[in-house]
């Protein structure tokens, strides 16, 4: 048929037009993308595209798009002042110049940020315009809006306002009754209380006693964060875990993992902490090794002799590949190596978008080899069974994911691994906000989180959110700490999101309610 040989790109176009005008309706769909192409560089589609462009921009200095752009500009920097880091990270990890860093960080800050506190800003005006916006209504919005934009499209909760709060323990408490929206939801009304004082149509009905309400929650979480951090959660058995960091950490996303010379120095860290700190459980990183623990090789040899009979146990991460569909997938996996062989494995349910899976057909080529060029994701959590309890795994960017960490606790949990590897970061600055917000999964969850990482600032975190132990940044380390098992139930893992996803429900209802009636 003439369709066949167009879509193969036999038929040259005269005769695919041929076939179009025939009637072939496979052969008119071909010629689709060449219209597009042809037309969009004809001085008529510049000139539509212009008039879009100039009325957009008019449109935008009215109401609400005035306020949806101001806040669409607020959200992009927020994550410019936070986020600094991520286009030179984007630059390294894909191996392109510095300005399409920069244009891949505005391009993520725009779409997984501004659009919704854009919308947010708009939301918020509307309400103010017709003396809606009392500053709990807006708190309870901003919640909402870091919500959707944590559990939506990409679900990225980078810079949610709970992690701020993370040094203040005492007021992050509260994380254990609704999770890092509640803390941003305390962040937020007492913000909109002092934005009122100075935007009068930000006041709502009743603002004396708006203000009145705002002191009273910000006082209840101090005392409930009080009586919480006095409670000891961990009432387990008693444990010694030692993290193992080589300082060195992948730098690009042709390497899936640190080679050789890490792999003996990961090795000679392990047996030196297993004699001087006899542990329970020993954690390497994510990606500690880049060969196949399920094939028999010089390396798995090399482990074997080094941690045998009566070794501590040992979770290290690492690839794998096995059967899915009568096909071979690859997994980002976390290992249990136990008296010499492999006793589990975790792979992980979430990897990374552009990193670790493509999307939209976008994304960084990785090392060919079993299992394909893409990370699948596991199909079920998994807790590993080990003598320093039931271990949960949050593989890396997994960490900022409540409901994997809530789901795994609630499941039989009694300690949380938070394997990474901060080399992508490479900033500091951006490993203190991972663990930030990694340090918000042991309050909601009561549970003692430790989390390698290989190059630097491995870290032990009790169940009130307290770093107890940390490693040294950029430099090999051995971090050991007691831990203890801990079986704690929570409001958070009970309910998870819903009463907040009922609150916005219920806001948006009378919302639609109010609109309804307006003339």
């Amino acid at each position: 048929m003439a369709s066949d040989a167009i879509a193969d790109g036999v038929l040259p176009r005269q005769e695919a037009t041929a076939a179009a005008r025939a009637g072939d309706p496979l052969a008119r769909a071909a010629l689709l993308p060449r219209a597009v192409l042809v037309f969009s560089a004809t001085p008529a589609a510049l000139a539509v595209a212009r008039c879009c462009a100039s009325a957009a921009l008019y449109a935008a200095a009215f109401p609400p798009l005035a306020a949806a752009a101001c806040g669409l500009l607020w959200g992009v920097l927020v994550q410019l002042g936070t986020a600094w880091w991520f286009a030179g990270t984007l630059a390294a990890y894909f191996g392109v110049a510095a300005w399409l860093g920069w244009i891949g960080f505005f391009a993520c800050a725009t779409l997984l940020v501004g659009v919704w506190t854009g919308a947010f800003a708009a939301w918020v005006a509307w309400r103010a315009r017709a003396g809606r916006a009392a500053p709990l209504v807006v708190a309870l919005g901003f919640a909402g809006c870091e919500l959707v934009r944590a559990s939506l499209a990409l679900g990225i909760p980078w810079a949610l306002a709970g992690s701020s709060q993370v040094p203040w323990t005492t007021i992050v408490q509260v994380a254990d009754l609704g999770g890092p929206y509640a803390v941003g939801f305390l962040v937020a009304a007492v913000n909109a209380c002092l934005a009122a004082l100075v935007a009068p149509e930000l006041r709502g009905r009743r603002f004396a006693a708006q203000v009145a309400c705002t002191a009273a929650l910000l006082a209840a979480a101090v005392v409930y964060g009080g009586v919480r951090s006095a409670q000891p959660f961990a009432d387990g058995a008693r444990a010694t875990v030692s993290l193992v960091q080589t300082g060195v950490g992948r730098r690009s996303a042709d390497r899936s993992g640190a080679g050789p010379a890490s792999f003996a120095r990961s090795l000679a860290l392990t047996r030196d902490a297993a004699s001087a700190q006899r542990p329970d459980l020993v954690l390497w990183p994510e990606f500690a090794v880049d060969f196949y623990l399920q094939e028999d090789s010089n390396e798995r040899r090399a482990l074997r002799a080094a941690l045998g009979e009566g070794a501590p146990d040992l979770l290290l991460g690492g690839p794998h590949y096995g059967p899915d569909g009568g096909a071979l997938v690859l997994h980002n996996s976390m290992f249990l190596w136990r008296d010499g062989a492999l006793a589990g494995r975790y792979d992980k349910q979430l990897p990374l978008p552009f990193a670790e899976r493509r999307v939209l057909g976008l994304g960084a080529r990785r090392r060919s080899g079993r299992g394909g060029e893409w990370y699948a994701p596991g199909k079920t959590a998994v807790a590993l069974d080990t003598r320093a309890g039931r271990v949960a795994v949050l593989l890396c960017s997994e960490g900022m994911d409540p409901a994997l960490a809530r789901a795994a606790s609630a499941d039989g949990a009694t300690l949380l691994a938070n394997p990474a590897n901060d080399a992508w970061f490479s900033s500091e600055v951006a490993a203190r906000q991972q663990l930030d917000v990694a340090s918000l999964r042991a309050i909601e969850n009561r549970r003692y989180l430790v989390r390698p990482s290989a190059t630097g600032g491995s870290a032990v975190v009790d169940p009130h959110g307290r770093v107890i132990a940390r490693g040294a940044w950029g430099r090999g380390d051995v971090v050991t700490a007691e831990v203890r098992a801990s079986r704690a139930r929570t409001p958070y893992q009970r309910l998870g999101d819903l009463p907040l996803w009922a609150a916005l429900a219920l806001l948006a209802a009378l919302d639609v309610k109010r609109r309804r009636k307006d003339p």
